[in-house]
């Protein structure tokens, strides 16, 4: 059941309860009627709002669509940079440690030179 269904059936039993309270002869029939008719704009402006807020779905819905679609480019564009800035960052690396490998092997023939005692040492320190 949708909610202007539920006004429309509030709007026509505080009209019937107007109605009744008015066949009845209520005492106060000028308080009474400024009641109802107090009751009846609340319900009108609830449904009215109702309407207004239905009517603006489809619009919320392209913003929302529009928010993902642009989250999802975002997140594409970050996606494909960080792949080439890994991809530059490896290669780095990779030219760092070959360049280092003459004084990996100079510091390795250091650590090991001598006593054999300091080659068990150090190979614990090396290989550990």
């Amino acid at each position: 059941m949708c909610m202007p269904s539920i006004l429309r059936k509030l709007a026509l039993t505080v009209s019937a309860a107007a109605l009744l309270l008015a066949a009845l002869g209520c005492r106060h029939q000028e308080l009474a009627r400024r009641e109802l008719q107090l009751r009846a704009d609340s319900g009108r402006r609830t449904f009215d709002l109702a309407v207004r807020h239905e009517r603006s779905r489809p619009q919320h819905l392209r913003q929302t669509a529009e928010a993902i679609r642009s989250s999802d480019a975002r997140r594409a564009k970050a996606c494909r940079d960080n792949a080439k800035e890994l991809a530059a960052y490896s290669h780095r690396q990779w030219e760092r440690w070959q360049q280092r490998q003459p004084a990996y092997w100079r510091e390795l023939r250091r650590l090991t030179a001598g006593k054999p005692d300091r080659i068990e040492r150090n190979a614990i320190l090396l290989f550990y």
